[in-house]
C-alpha cells in the first residue's frame, strides 16, 4: 500500500501538469480545447465563478429574462429582455470580477463605485415610472439565474473544488445583497418598497 505521501506527491504533479503543461491556446490549436492531452474530459484547473458568469453571460441574461414572472411590472420584464438588460448583466459581472480580482483595499472603492453606480440606474428607473420592488425582485430573481448558469457550469465540469465554489458563491451573493440594499434605498419615498 503507497503511503500518503507517495499518493500526494505521485498525483499532484500530474494534475499540475496536466492543467499547466499545455496552454489553453495550445489545445485550440491542437484540436482538444477543453480535452486533456489524452483527448479525455476536462481538465480540473481552477476558475472563479465570476470568470464562469462572464464566460455564459448571455446564457445568465437569457435566463434571468425568462424567470421574471408576474411580480414584476411588463415593462420592467421587457426592460430586462431588451439589450439594456443584457447591458445590466455585463456591468453586474464586470463589477463582480473587479472586486474579486482586487487586493482587499482596493474593494471598498470598488463597492462604492459599483454602489453609485446602481444607485443612479435605480434613480433613472424610478424617474420612468418603475418601482422599487421591480427592481429588487428583478436583482433576487437574478440570484436564481446564477444559480443556474453554475448548475449548468458543474454538468459541464467547469466549477472549481465545492469548497472554492461556495466560499465565491458566498462572496458573490453578498456583493449581489449590497447592490439590493442600495436599490432599496435609492428612493425612501418611493411607495412600492
Amino acid at each position: 500500500m503507497l503511503s500518503d505521501y507517495t499518493r500526494i506527491n505521485g498525483i499532484i504533479p500530474s494534475v499540475l501538469r496536466s492543467c499547466h503543461g499545455t496552454s489553453v491556446q495550445s489545445r485550440a490549436r491542437d484540436g482538444v480545447a477543453g480535452r486533456n492531452a489524452g483527448g479525455g474530459a476536462k481538465l480540473p484547473c481552477m476558475t472563479s465563478l465570476p470568470f464562469i458568469l462572464r464566460d455564459h453571460r448571455d446564457e445568465l441574461w437569457r435566463h434571468w429574462a425568462e424567470s421574471l414572472d408576474e411580480r414584476v411590472a411588463a415593462d420592467y420584464r421587457e426592460l430586462v429582455a431588451s439589450p439594456l438588460g443584457e447591458r445590466m448583466v455585463r456591468g453586474f459581472v464586470d463589477d463582480l470580477i473587479a472586486c474579486s480580482e482586487a487586493e482587499e483595499y482596493e474593494v471598498p472603492a470598488l463597492m462604492r463605485a459599483a454602489e453609485e453606480h446602481v444607485a443612479a440606474d435605480a434613480s433613472r428607473r424610478l424617474a420612468l415610472g418603475f418601482t422599487v420592488a421591480d427592481m429588487v425582485i428583478a436583482l433576487q430573481t437574478l440570484r436564481g439565474a446564477i444559480i443556474d448558469v453554475l448548475v449548468d457550469a458543474l454538468v459541464l465540469g467547469e466549477m472549481p473544488s465545492f469548497a472554492d465554489s461556495l466560499l465565491q458563491l458566498k462572496r458573490g451573493d453578498a456583493f449581489l445583497d449590497r447592490l439590493v440594499c442600495v436599490t432599496m434605498t435609492s428612493s425612501a419615498s418611493d411607495p412600492a418598497v
